[in-house]
């Protein structure tokens, strides 16, 4: 069932279920008003039965009362009607035969203290008693006894009429109401519909796909969402291809070194032999690193533990400073440490924090070829942060956003092809956050400035 017919049935039952409350409110009012309307009218020809009455006791003469009863006695409703004299004389019935009769004692003490109309329901029967008087003094009474179930008939027809009549002008509503909604419906989910299409292909692989977005309501923030789903997915489509184009050419690249080496190993000159063997060692170490890297990143990625102690980060500044000096002097380079500021002592892991440095140092020293590396110590905030200046190339344009993803190189031209993995950035900006802090780049033609950012506290 699509939506935009669930959406009219519901709007539809909705009404129906307004139009049914309604006509049980109306049902509850009107059967009040019918009840009053009732006992009106019982008054009603009670009283004139009185004033026949008075009449015909007046002035002896009952052809009058006799016309009036005979048309009452017309009437279902009406099982019995008379009017006695105030010694309990009928002078009036609708039975003929009974004129003239005594009323019986009973009655007559009954009808003789009656002031005022009264009714009395019981046993299916509604008796009405009006006194008769003239000038304030009692002649006698009248009494009509009227037939309930012929009443609560009469009641019944008129509540299914007023049902009938509310039900007549209410089923056009709701049809109208049905097809108004349903129409309705279907230009108020079009854009749905496009939001459903767009993800359909996206589903299917065209993750270029882009849902054209006209709408500022939930529709519109829906395909925006869908759009940007679209475009992370295609990053991760792209990260998940460089991955593989890396780790092959990585896992490759030390793997033909070595069979290559191993080859020329197959000589009986011990020299020659020896020196392809440390080519077979060296290769098989940066396989080893790269696979290091690899399982590392598996690491960050699945949550990465942290064996934190207190560590002075201007030491481990120091160390990886020393650590990269004797390549930075063999470049003709200047490696300098600035304390800038002097962070309290932080609650780090040093190895990790000392990895990421050496990564960002070992970068800036590999794609420097003149000038200067200058690595600064200092405060911003609550964060104790290292920068990491270089004068190397800078960074190409088409890298920035995502240099730290798996497998870029920092750098471009010639310098992209020096010999790493690509996995370093990405996994010093996995430890950073695990430590609650960042890593950041700032690049020009000329100077970069990579940025690490961690927690005092």
């Amino acid at each position: 069932m699509s939506l935009k017919l669930k959406i009219a049935l519901v709007f539809s039952g909705l009404l129906l279920l307004a139009v049914g409350s309604l006509s049980a409110v109306l049902a509850r009012s009107a059967t009040r008003a019918l009840a009053r309307e009732r006992d009106e009218d019982a008054l009603k020809r009670a009283a004139g039965l009185a004033e026949v009455c008075r009449g015909t006791i007046f002035s002896q003469q009952d052809l009058q009362a006799a016309n009036y009863l005979r048309r009452l006695k017309s009437s279902p409703e009406i099982l019995e009607a008379f009017c006695v004299d105030k010694e309990g004389k009928v002078v009036g019935h609708t039975s003929v035969e009974r004129v003239g009769e005594n009323a019986g004692e009973n009655l007559r003490r009954e009808l003789a203290g009656l002031r005022a109309p009264r009714q009395e329901e019981s046993g299916g029967r509604l008796t009405v008693d009006t006194p008769v008087t003239l000038d304030g003094l009692p002649l006698g009474a009248a009494r009509i006894v009227f037939d309930g179930a012929a009443l609560k008939e009469r009641l019944s027809r008129e509540m299914t009429a007023a049902r009938w009549r509310v039900w007549r002008h209410s089923l056009p509503i709701i049809a109208l109401g049905f097809f108004a909604t349903f129409l309705l419906t279907g230009v108020l989910i079009k854009p749905l519909e496009d939001v459903v299409s767009g993800a359909r292909a996206i589903g299917r692989g065209t993750l270029t796909h882009v849902i054209p977005v006209g709408r500022r309501d939930e529709i519109g923030l829906l395909a925006t969402e869908v759009n940007r789903m679209a475009a992370r997915l295609k990053e991760l489509d792209e990260m998940k291809r460089d991955f593989v184009n890396g780790v092959t050419h990585d896992l490759k690249s030390p793997l033909a070194g070595i069979l290559a080496a191993a080859e020329a190993a197959r000589t009986d000159d011990r020299s020659a032999r020896d020196e392809q063997l440390a080519v077979v060692r060296r290769k098989a170490e940066n396989l080893s690193n790269l696979i290091t890297s690899i399982l590392e990143v598996a690491k960050i990625e699945s949550g990465l533990v942290l064996n934190r102690k207190r560590v002075r980060l201007e030491e481990v500044v120091d160390r990886v400073a020393a650590a990269h000096a004797p390549e930075a002097a063999r470049k003709g380079l200047l490696l300098e440490h600035v304390m800038e500021a002097a962070p309290p002592p932080l609650s780090l892991d040093e190895t990790k924090i000392e990895r990421v440095l050496g990564n960002l140092v070992g970068n800036a020293v590999k794609f420097t070829d003149k000038g200067s590396v200058i690595v600064r110590t200092g405060l911003d905030g609550n964060f104790a942060t290292v920068r990491v200046e270089d004068t190397g190339p800078g960074l190409a344009p088409e890298l920035e956003h995502r240099l730290f993803t798996k497998f870029s190189r920092a750098a471009g031209g010639e310098a992209a092809r020096k010999e790493g993995s690509g996995l370093g950035l990405a996994i010093a900006k996995g430890i950073a956050e695990a430590h609650g802090g960042s890593i950041s780049v700032e690049s020009v033609p000329g100077r970069t400035v990579f940025t690490v950012r961690l927690p005092r506290e």
